[in-house]
């Protein structure tokens, strides 16, 4: 858990060989955190390969009236 922050981002990828699976949060009031989940979705298809599972989660359901990231685009 690095909470998405830049400053762990290579040491976060060197777990990732070997790994099975893989749970991405991101904050359904913050857009940029959804936009992130891109980025780590191609590291860990780069590091871990392609058949690893991911399952995307989308956090801070309890502010749906604040949501700002579609529930569609995280069902993509």
């Amino acid at each position: 858990d690095t909470a998405g922050q830049e400053r762990f981002h290579t040491l976060s990828v060197s777990y990732f060989r070997g790994a099975q699976g893989f749970v991405l949060v991101y904050d359904i009031t913050n857009p940029a955190s959804f936009e992130n989940t891109a980025m780590w979705m191609r590291d860990i298809k780069m590091k871990a390969g392609e058949e690893v599972e991911v399952v995307l989660l989308g956090n801070k359901c309890d502010k749906e009236g604040e949501r700002v990231v579609a529930k569609e685009r995280g069902e993509k």
